[in-house]
Formats: structure tokens, C-alpha cells, sequence
């Protein structure tokens, strides 16, 4: 049989079944002879099904507060590290594809907190102390009593960085957006149509790069008002680069090949003249490290660096180099040696075990590493000297 000759075929069944049942339904006392209506028995009226009732919320210090919950977002206001927005997360199922997440804020590090539920994956940006939460018109920022700010974007004409804003996540591609943490304001920042990978170095150099055409370093020094152009390091090209912010006068930039997810660790640049001229190293390294949470410039030059060198206690893989934290020996960064990070850290095998380094910040002339012990139980700490001693951060 053909297969226009089923459906022909079916269509003519279906009809027939459709007049047959019509006809008992329609019948006067029909299958059920006990008067009423023709078709006998009065139908009763149809009740709907309840609704499924909407899953409560889970109660935030519940997810805050569990053995099991892990940082997923952090950020300590640098002068006056007593304000504090973490978020924690809470996974709900084995490889986290389930999982709760909320907000906890402080002014007094953690003697009272304030405790915000949030949507899971919501995007989150880190602004000194609280963070944004969001990146489009309902964009907000939870203060660190608790109180929400919803941002009021201008529409106007871009403008340069105020004193109190923060660099955020852009809402464009090719464009830098600004946020007032305080008052909630938002603009664009006038810069270079296109301009990407944008960082805020400690003395407040915006630095950033264009790729129309010619791949082109950018940098201004008045937070936008006006910018520079050169072009990148040569050694650069063909390789996807990504700039360092720095606590330094030196500038710098990463270069690497497809890493796929991470960047591999393959090229060094240095600037001491604001990005007029490079000088690039090439890593030795083999087999090749990839950048995990970041790079900065110390304030005395070295460049400091945060890798993963291969090893993996899910899959129980021993890598040749091992993570965590690498330095320069000076201005020369030709090579980085890996940091021997103190207690609580010292005790971790980096070969066998992923990075515990959670982020880099840089602030005017610091360097900043946060890092966190495995859950259960995660705490938080930071390192002022390049992660060689570290002090306990209260996070929840």
C-alpha cells in the first residue's frame, strides 16, 4: 500500500468512526435509556483540575547557610572591606544542573547580613562591595543594608567615567557602560565605536581594543573623555589576546591560541611607554598552561598569574605543571614560577587539584587574590603579597 493510499484510507475510517459515534450520542435514550436530554444522561458539569501550586521559594539563609553551598559571586568594597555582596550557590543535583542561589550582604563583615533570594544564572556584576544584577533595563543593585536600587540608564549622549562609577558588562557589543553603585545611574562611556575587552587599571587608565580592520590598542587616560591609538604587539597576531589590568605603570596583554574555554598561556606583552611600543615573551612552559581566573600587574612590576596546569581531581589526572598562583621574577617576564602559597593552601598537591584562586582585583595600587577552600564548609580568604600569606574573609 502507498502511502497516499494509507491516509486516503485512514481518512475515510476516521470520518466513519466520527458519524457512528454521532450517531450514539445524538440518539434519544441512547446507550443510557434513563431520560433527560437526547443522549440521555445529564452530563455533570465539568470541574477543572486544580492548578499545580507554584513551588515556594526556597528560604535564602537555607541556601546560604548549607555545609554544601559554594561561592558563585563575590565582591569586597576596597576601602572599607567590611562591605561585602556574596552569592552562594547551592547544588541540587549531581554536575549542579539544578541548583538555588542567593545573595548575602553586609556593612559590618558579617556581624548582621541581609539575605536576598535570586534567580539561578542570574548575570551578576562585581562593583567594589555590591554588585549589579543584571545588564538590561531591569537591571538592579542590592546595597549592602539590603535595599534595592534599580538602575536608571540616560539615554544621552555617551560621556566619560564619573568619580564613583564602575565599568560594567556591556549592554552592546562594542560599547562600555558605566554605573553609579550609590545613586544607580547608568550611561555609555564615549569610547571608539567597537571597542572591546575594555579593563580599569589601577591609576585609572581605560584600556581597551578594536578590531575593525587592523587589530588596534586603545587607552585613555581621562576616563574616556579622550583616546589613543597604536597598534597591538605584533608577536600578537593571529592569537586571541586579552588585556591585563595592572597595579603598575607597566601595562600588559595575554596572548594564546584556541583554548577553546580557556585561554592558553603562549605569549606575554609588556608596555612601560602607555602601549607606544611592546616587548613580548614567549612562555616556555610545556606542556602549555591556560589561564584560569585571571592576570595582574603587582605594583612593583611582576607580573602576577593565576593557571591551570592540567590536573583534575574528578577525573583523577596528574598534570605536568601544577595550578594556582605563578609570578615573574621581576620586570622580566620571560618565565613565572609558581607561588608557594600559604596555610591554608600549602597543604594542597596544585598537580592533582583544580586552582583554589576564585579572582584578581586590582585597586588603585593593590593587588587583591581571593581564594576559597573546597565544600563542604567553603571560606573565603585573601592575599595582599601574592598569595604567600592569606587571612580569612568572612562570607555569609
Amino acid at each position: 500500500m502507498t502511502l497516499s493510499r494509507a491516509r486516503g484510507l485512514a481518512a475515510v475510517l476516521t470520518a466513519a468512526a466520527i458519524v457512528v459515534l454521532g450517531a450514539v450520542l445524538l440518539t434519544p435514550g441512547g446507550p443510557d435509556r434513563d431520560g433527560g436530554h437526547p443522549g440521555g444522561r445529564d452530563l455533570a458539569p465539568v470541574t477543572p483540575a486544580p492548578e499545580p501550586a507554584p513551588s515556594p521559594r526556597p528560604d535564602p539563609a537555607a541556601i546560604v547557610d548549607d555545609p554544601r553551598a559554594s561561592i558563585a559571586e563575590l565582591t569586597v568594597r576596597a576601602s572599607d572591606p567590611d562591605v561585602r555582596s556574596v552569592v552562594w550557590r547551592l547544588c541540587r543535583t549531581p554536575r549542579c544542573r539544578r541548583s538555588d542561589e542567593a545573595l548575602a550582604v553586609t556593612d559590618d563583615g558579617f556581624v548582621t547580613r541581609h539575605l536576598v533570594p535570586l534567580p539561578t544564572n542570574l548575570f551578576a556584576t562585581p562593583m567594589d562591595g555590591v554588585l549589579l544584577l543584571g545588564n538590561g533595563p531591569a537591571a538592579r543593585i542590592v546595597q549592602p543594608d539590603g535595599s534595592v536600587t534599580p538602575v536608571r540608564w540616560d539615554a544621552g549622549e555617551p560621556g566619560p567615567l564619573r568619580e564613583g562609577e564602575h565599568l560594567v558588562t556591556t549592554r552592546a557589543f562594542g560599547a562600555i557602560h558605566a554605573v553609579d553603585p550609590a545613586t544607580g545611574r547608568g550611561h555609555r562611556v564615549s569610547a571608539p565605536r567597537g571597542v572591546i575587552d575594555v579593563v580599569r587599571d589601577g591609576d585609572g587608565m581605560l584600556r581597551g581594543r578594536l578590531l575593525d580592520g587592523a587589530r588596534r590598542y586603545v587607552a585613555s587616560a581621562d576616563g574616556g573623555g579622550t583616546w589613543a591609538t597604536s597598534p597591538e604587539p605584533a608577536a600578537a597576531s593571529g592569537l586571541l589576546t586579552s588585556l591585563v589590568p595592572s597595579a603598575s605603570t607597566a601595562r600588559a596583554m595575554v596572548s594564546g591560541g584556541d583554548g577553546a574555554t580557556f585561554l592558553p598561556f603562549e605569549l606575554v606583552h609588556r608596555s612601560d611607554d602607555a602601549g607606544e611600543t611592546w616587548t613580548s615573551w614567549e612562555q616556555s612552559a610545556r606542556p602549555m598552561a591556560y589561564v584560569n581566573r585571571g592576570l595582574a600587574v603587582l605594583p612593583d612590576g611582576r607580573l602576577l598569574a593565576d593557571l591551570m596546569g592540567g590536573g583534575s581531581p574528578r577525573l583523577g589526572q596528574v598534570g605536568r605543571l601544577p595550578s594556582g598562583l605563578w609570578v615573574s621574577a621581576g620586570a622580566d617576564w620571560s618565565s613565572l614560577s609558581p607561588v608557594r602559597m600559604g596555610p591554608p593552601f600549602d597543604a594542597l598537591d596544585l598537580r592533582r587539584e583544580f586552582s583554589p584562586v576564585y579572582g584578581i582585583v586590582v585597586d588603585h595600587d593593590a593587588v587583591t587574590v581571593y581564594a576559597v577552600t573546597s565544600a563542604p564548609n567553603q571560606t573565603l580568604w585573601a592575599s595582599v603579597d601574592a598569595g604567600v600569606t592569606w587571612r580569612q574573609v568572612s562570607s555569609r
